[in-house]
């Protein structure tokens, strides 16, 4: 999302956020296979893999904030992409 800067790299952006879509639903989706985690096991996980999660958030966000103010350099197709990524797991 970085790398966007116009209309054609906004729309170029599309199918690779798309992509990171399809990828990010599927790994959520494992995670309802796999049998119930301890407390501890869940707070392994949390003390791994949070700060990581905050971190990328951030950056998302960041991006997802300057994309709106530029209206999405003219894309339709970009915050509706923008939108399904931040749908994932609350389905």
């Amino acid at each position: 999302m970085a790398a966007i800067s116009d209309y054609n790299s906004a729309e170029a952006a599309v199918p690779a956020i798309m992509r990171a879509c399809e990828e990010l639903q599927k790994w959520t989706q494992s995670f309802n296979s796999l049998p119930p985690a301890s407390e501890l096991e869940i707070q392994v996980l949390e003390d791994r893999y949070l700060p990581t999660i905050r971190k990328i958030n951030h950056i998302i966000e960041a991006q997802a904030d300057r994309l709106g103010a530029a209206e999405y350099y003219g894309s339709r197709n970009l915050p509706a992409a923008l939108v399904r990524i931040t749908q994932i797991g609350h389905n």
